[in-house]
């Protein structure tokens, strides 16, 4: 299997993990909570390597999940369901 395939399916494998169903399949808004965006993005990029051009199809549930955030939500409780898909 080659890399870039690989790398594909731990891409798919991550957002899967970390996705609420309730967001797969929603209608696409447009980002306004750019502190959450990038802290998302980061901390993907931290724990789970670099988000390259395959990966970039997937920033749109970030935007979703930063602009609908529940308030019961906080930041850290989304950093932790990134790092613990990137674990498994």
């Amino acid at each position: 299997m080659s890399e870039e395939l690989t790398t594909r399916m731990l891409t798919d494998h991550i957002f899967e993990e970390f996705l609420p169903l309730h967001l797969r399949g929603s209608e696409p808004v447009l980002p306004r909570n750019f502190d959450c965006l990038k802290a998302l993005i980061d901390t993907y990029e931290t724990s789970c390597g670099k988000l390259g051009d395959y990966g970039l199809k997937y920033v749109k549930y970030f935007v979703q999940t930063c602009e609908n955030l529940p308030d019961t939500y906080t930041f850290s409780h989304l950093a932790k369901k990134i790092i613990d898909a990137c674990e498994h």
